[in-house]
């Protein structure tokens, strides 16, 4: 498959910066919920589990395991494409890589959820590109 070269190392070291929450452990609620760095219709920090997102060398390492196997090693029915041009449906590819990811990180859909990120927004800007 993809190898762990330095380029997909680097893909993915890219999503894993851009996903980093630093509002992961602020204002717990005492039920391992804290805000998160993404705000609601509301205009207030989405709660998010205290423990989200994951490190990033654990993201790194389950993102290019998953690469490599071309689904999700935690959860092996979901397909993972990682492709390295840097045209819009591969960098959409590459975040949908990303969230299936963060998402299965323990297990089938045990992870952290994506407004634990700025998945959100890449996607849209991503999309907005022409």
């Amino acid at each position: 498959m993809y190898g762990l070269s330095p380029y997909v190392v680097a893909k993915c070291t890219s999503c894993a910066r851009l996903s980093r929450c630093s509002g992961s452990g602020v204002n717990p609620t005492g039920t391992g919920d804290c805000d998160g760095a993404v705000n609601g219709a509301d205009g207030k920090p989405i709660k998010i589990p205290c423990a989200c997102p994951p490190s990033e060398d654990e993201y790194i390492q389950q993102m290019t395991a998953n690469a490599n196997a071309g689904h999700a090693i935690n959860n092996p029915s979901v397909q993972v494409s990682y492709p390295l041009d840097n045209s819009k449906q591969s960098q959409l590819a590459r975040l949908t890589a990303a969230s299936i990811t963060l998402q299965n990180l323990n297990g089938p859909g045990k992870g952290c959820p994506v407004v634990s990120t700025t998945f959100s927004a890449q996607n849209a800007a991503i999309n907005a590109q022409s």
